[in-house]
């Protein structure tokens, strides 16, 4: 397996890890509101994490289910902020994910660069998603719009 197609396999953990942390908090919200901006997120990072899937089925890279359970210990440590602490909090996660994706990206081999493009725009609209809402302004069009598109 080449280095690429190690990161295509981290990243698909990492959104399956993420979808479960997602789904997490929109079970245990405070508000219907905020239920449904966690569920909007959730399904980004499945949509993300089926899309992964499909390139590495057609790669034939093997990707093992993720047996992690640390994600719910973060998405309880999570669940009792408030909305603006927990948006707070995935900002400096999100700029830096993005930061580290468009890197690898640049450097994609051509036969990935398609996914490699689709996983930095999935990871833009979620950093657009989380600065709205720091803004007070509702992310969820950043979301939906991309969601849209792969649709």
């Amino acid at each position: 397996m080449s280095e690429f197609e190690s990161q295509l396999e981290d990243w698909y953990q990492g959104e399956v890890w993420a979808e479960a942390v997602l789904t997490a908090l929109a079970n245990g919200a405070q508000s219907d509101d905020e239920a449904k901006k966690w569920s909007l997120l959730a399904r980004l990072e499945a949509t993300m994490a089926g899309r992964l899937r499909a390139a590495c089925e057609t790669a034939s890279i093997a990707l093992p289910e993720p047996s992690d359970s640390t994600h719910l210990d973060y998405a309880r440590q999570m669940a009792g902020n408030p909305w603006q602490a927990n948006m707070e909090i995935l900002m400096p996660q999100v700029d830096e994910a993005v930061s580290e994706i468009r890197s690898t990206a640049e450097h994609a081999p051509t036969a990935y660069a398609g996914i490699a493009a689709e996983f930095l725009a999935h990871e833009e609209a979620l950093a657009a998603f989380v600065s709205a809402e720091l803004k007070g302004e509702d992310g969820s069009p950043a979301v939906e719009s991309l969601l849209n598109q792969w649709s």
